[in-house]
Parts: structure tokens; sequence; C-alpha cells
């Protein structure tokens, strides 16, 4: 209890003050318990595949030189004196997130990724890496490139995704194999790439071809169109 200015009792404030305190640390006791409940789930496929299509988008519309010229895009950050906001500042990452859509456990997730590999190849294919004469900046990505072709031309590959895999494949080969502006060409890799085509037109290949989701008729058709 305390006393007020006549000298009253009353009911003292700072019991007032500690309940609400403890109220407010429960609440946020509370709500740091449901973030951690969430932090670990992962979104739903339709949830990523949504995102993926966004990427798309932005390298659909983020039409700026700087956007695909590393040396602008330094020069740029240089200027403002901040942090980097030009996609080819972030490449790698793109390549990241589209390789692991394309190489997702999800199969329909799977042609969305090779199209937006193909997307990224389509907007850097002449992208030099300043800090290596004579080579493109995609070149560092050819590793996650090759991974994610070669599940395109399995026998087992459903055909939407065979169909964007050989559309990446051609993209990507006519990219590295130009001779324009002193790119050198690295005849090793082009004949992997090349590889992965060959291999899948062997008639032991096609007759492997397996399309369960198919009739024997629809198989058949696509087979020959292989």
């Amino acid at each position: 209890w305390d006393q007020n200015a006549s000298g009253l009792p009353t009911v003292g404030g700072d019991d007032e003050d500690e309940e609400e305190d403890r109220k407010r640390q429960k609440e946020a006791q509370l709500e740091a318990e449901e973030n951690a409940k969430w932090a670990h789930v992962a979104p739903r496929w339709q949830t990523r595949l949504y995102a993926a299509e966004c990427v798309r988008r932005l390298l659909d519309v983020a039409d700026h030189s700087a956007h695909y010229d590393l040396t602008l895009a330094r020069e740029e950050t240089e200027r403002q004196g901040g942090s980097g906001e030009r996609l080819v500042l972030h490449l790698g990452r793109l390549v990241s997130v589209a390789f692991t859509v394309a190489t997702s456990r999800i199969e329909a997730m799977r042609p969305a990724g090779v199209l937006m590999l193909l997307d990224v190849v389509e907007r850097f294919a002449a992208a030099p890496d300043p800090d290596y004469h004579g080579h493109l900046l995609l070149e560092q990505s050819h590793a996650q490139l090759g991974a994610a072709l070669r599940p395109c031309f399995g026998p087992e590959a459903d055909p939407s995704l065979t169909a964007s895999g050989a559309a990446l494949l051609a993209r990507y080969l006519l990219a590295i194999s130009t001779t324009s502006g002193g790119i050198q060409v690295d005849p090793a890799a082009i004949r992997k790439l090349l590889a992965l085509l060959t291999k899948r037109l062997t008639p032991a290949a096609l007759a492997a071809i397996s399309y369960p989701a198919l009739s024997d008729a629809a198989a058949t058709m696509v087979r020959t169109t292989s």
C-alpha cells in the first residue's frame, strides 16, 4: 500500500507496473515460440514455384545495361558508396536458386528451374568476365548448369523437362562457343555438353525412355520426336 497526498492508503502503482511487465514478457515469449515454430517450416512447393516465376519476371523487366555488365555495376556501386543492387552482382545467387529449383525432388518444379536458368543464360550470354580476359561470367556457373542439364536427358525425364533442357543446352552452347570479342572457346566443355544429346539419341537410349504417365501411343510419339 502507498499513501496519496491526503495520507489515505492507495493500491500500489508498483504492483500494477509489475503485472504489466509480466504480461508483456509473456506475450513476447509466446510470440518468440510461435516464430520459432514456423522458422523451420519449409514453404510449400507451389510457393517456391511462384517465387521462381517472380525471379523470371524480374529478369524480364530489368533492362538497364548495368544489370548485365559487371564493370558498369562495380563503377556504379563505387560512385554511390553502397551495396550493389544490379543483378550481375548477384549472378551466383541467381544461378544457385535456379539450380535448386531445376534439381528439386518435386518433378513439377524442375521445368521452371530449367527455364529460369535459360533466362539467366539469355541475359548474361554476352557478359564478359572483367577479372579473366577472354572468358564469360557464365563460365563460373558451368558446373551447376551441367549438373542441372543431366537429369533433363535421362530415360525417365518428363517431356516438358527434356524440351526445356534442350532449349537451355542449345542457348548455353551458343554462348560459350562464340569467339566474338576475343572469347576463348573450351572444346572439352562443349564436347561434354554435346555428349548429353548424343547419348540421348542412341537407339539403346531411345528404347530405354519410359513415360509411365503417358499412354503407349503418346509415349511412342514422344520417342519419335526425340
